[in-house]
């Protein structure tokens, strides 16, 4: 290499070679910085061998983050940032929460959320078919307003005997797919609810409690709680009698 002067505009080196060659020997000054920092007896230069450090530190990380940027340096393993783990472990759990809540509003819409479209849209079907059929948002109306003859007279029974299954099926489902599966009996709940729903439906014309008839919309949800209750209850007596079994014949 001639140490002439000439009138080319082309770099000799590239750049990349450039910022490595640069890079190594920051790594070495801020070596031999700190071979100064511990041999050296004066606590005045020891100050300033600390800041000259910091400082050429700050300088090497804006060449390595060039060097990334460029795609010459691989960017090197960094620390977890511990919120942006404890945000994504909440979104993690909160997901089966909102895909129930969103089934409670409108069946198939947990569904879509879990990305599985085709149920999602089954399940919109049969909400809007039997909706329109069983007169069941006329039904909501009139019963709001207080006009319970009136809404019963309103309501096809013939379809709205649908309504409970679809409706608690469509949860159960979009909670089961959004919390990757279900525990043992963990469907009883809502599979008793199912029944004794859908036995609301059909007394609701005649049910009266002390004398008053019940809207026909509030008594198929009015026991919901208690419904829940008993399901839970039978799927601790079913999960406590499996579990003595298997203590019995040796199985845990």
């Amino acid at each position: 290499m001639t140490s002439e002067v000439t009138d080319s505009t082309v770099a000799p080196f590239s750049d990349r070679l450039m910022m490595n060659f640069i890079t190594t020997l920051i790594a070495s000054g801020i070596g031999q910085y700190g071979y100064s920092l511990t041999s050296s007896p004066r606590h005045d230069l020891s100050v300033q061998y600390t800041r000259l450090i910091a400082k050429i530190g700050k300088y090497s990380n804006d060449g390595a983050n060039i060097l990334i940027e460029k795609g010459w340096m691989e960017q090197p393993p960094m620390a977890a940032d511990r919120r942006d783990l404890a945000m994504e472990k909440l979104k993690n759990k909160s997901a089966p929460l909102e895909s129930l809540l969103w089934s409670i509003a409108f069946p198939g819409f947990g569904q879509l959320l879990n990305h599985k479209f085709i149920k999602g849209l089954l399940f919109i079907s049969l909400e809007i078919l039997i909706n329109i059929y069983s007169n069941f948002n006329q039904v909501i109306v009139l019963g709001f307003h207080g006009k319970t003859a009136e809404a019963i007279t309103q309501k096809n029974y013939a379809w709205y005997m649908f309504y409970p299954c679809i409706y608690f099926f469509a949860i159960c489902d979009a909670s089961k797919d959004a919390s990757g599966g279900q525990g043992v009996f963990a469907y009883l709940p809502l599979v008793c609810t199912t029944y004794f729903a859908t036995t609301g439906v059909i007394f609701s014309p005649v049910f009266t409690l002390f004398g008053y008839l019940i809207r026909p919309l509030w008594l198929p949800i009015l026991f919901i709680p208690v419904r829940l209750s008993i399901g839970a209850h039978i799927r601790w007596m079913l999960l406590k009698w499996y579990l003595s079994k298997l203590v019995d014949k040796g199985g845990l």
